[in-house]
């Protein structure tokens, strides 16, 4: 049954949402002109994304894409989570071998690797899109230094209070991740045990110490451990726990197909996990590729964001934008600067899997 209400949903707000509204009403740069006729020769885009995620919304996405620009592009979309889908450029580049135009959605320490590859390259997304995608500007310059221009930010993983709304008031929630450490709250909570999430993100304020300190409590409380966020989701509507520390994009889902879940900020950190897509090095079709990837992270994201979940902590016009500016005063984003703080991160998720995983 949930299956087929979000069926619904989708087609419901597919029909509602007209390619239309992203029209373009002046005539390209000759830049981006140059990748339109690039790209209709090409006439072909393979995509590894795991978001979005269900068919209609890709379709719907591509559909507005092509209008968009006069094309009529063929996709293949393979939901390759990052997992398999980094081993697997860089395993097959060494070949010269190079399948994917469009890939994602990758963290910093991915995009690292792939850079380390040789299989990123800078790109002038600003001086190439300016004119006629007015916000590149935004993705374009979230990246940390050292990735800038080799990729694009896609949306990002917020991490937040969830609950069972049949299981539990508002009222009586913690307000603070901290607050969880209580005994109140001892095998009443779920987590994610991959990597600490997202207490990694949380040691750039906490520093490595401190993060590793509230890991081991939070642990002596006795969670209900799963692996991935989207698990955490699962068991808080399955009623493991009524609360669980969730992400935006996972929570949001749930409630929009009509799960028993509500879910809110923390009022002292708002851990942020950025997710970027990239045209790797060699992309078969890299006109429609670059094409493509600009217009999905300004114009294609409100497609998404509206059919399934997404949005970025810097996009106002996103639902996660809105949400996050109205956090609480002393709500602090946190998310890395540069290539130094993502590899301390690195550093303090091996120490955290040893504690969740009790080693």
């Amino acid at each position: 049954m949930r299956s087929v209400l979000w069926g619904l949903t989708l087609l419901s707000t597919a029909i509602a949402l007209s390619p239309s509204a992203t029209a373009q009403t002046t005539p390209p740069a000759a830049s981006v002109q140059k990748l339109i006729d690039g790209a209709k020769a090409e006439g072909k885009l393979v995509i590894w994304l795991t978001s979005p995620a269900i068919p209609q919304t890709q379709a719907a996405v591509v559909e507005a894409f092509n209008k968009r620009y006069g094309l009529s592009i063929q996709y293949e979309w393979l939901a390759l989570h990052p997992s398999r889908s980094l081993p697997r450029l860089v395993t097959e580049a060494k070949s010269g071998r190079v399948d994917a135009d469009v890939v994602g959605s990758f963290t910093y320490d991915d995009m690292l690797v792939l850079k380390e590859a040789n299989l990123l390259k800078p790109y002038p997304w600003v001086d190439v899109f300016a004119s006629d995608l007015t916000k590149i500007k935004e993705p374009t310059d979230r990246l940390i230094p050292e990735l800038r221009n080799l990729g694009l930010a896609f949306f990002d993983q917020v991490f937040l209070l969830a609950w069972n709304k049949n299981q539990i008031k508002e009222a009586e929630l913690p307000r603070k991740l901290a607050d969880l450490t209580d005994p109140k709250w001892k095998g009443r909570f779920v987590t994610n045990a991959t990597y600490g999430l997202p207490l990694d993100t949380l040691s750039i304020t906490l520093g490595n110490d401190g993060a590793l300190a509230l890991a081991r409590k939070l642990v002596d409380n006795r969670p209900v451990l799963t692996r991935g966020t989207p698990a955490v989701s699962e068991a808080i509507t399955a009623g493991q726990a009524p609360v669980g520390v969730s992400s935006f994009f996972n929570a949001d889902r749930a409630k929009r197909v009509g799960q028993p879940q509500e879910f809110r900020l923390f009022e002292d950190y708002v851990p942020v996990m950025p997710l970027h897509i990239a045209v790797p090095e060699g992309a078969p079709h890299p006109n429609a590729a670059r094409l493509f990837s600009a217009w999905l992270v300004t114009e294609g994201v409100a497609i998404m964001d509206k059919m399934e979940s997404g949005g970025r902590v810097t996009d106002p016009e996103s639902a996660l934008g809105k949400l996050v500016e109205q956090r609480s005063s002393g709500a602090k984003l946190v998310m890395p600067q540069n290539e130094a703080e993502v590899r301390a991160i690195l550093e303090t998720r091996r120490e955290l899997t040893l504690v969740f995983t009790g080693r």
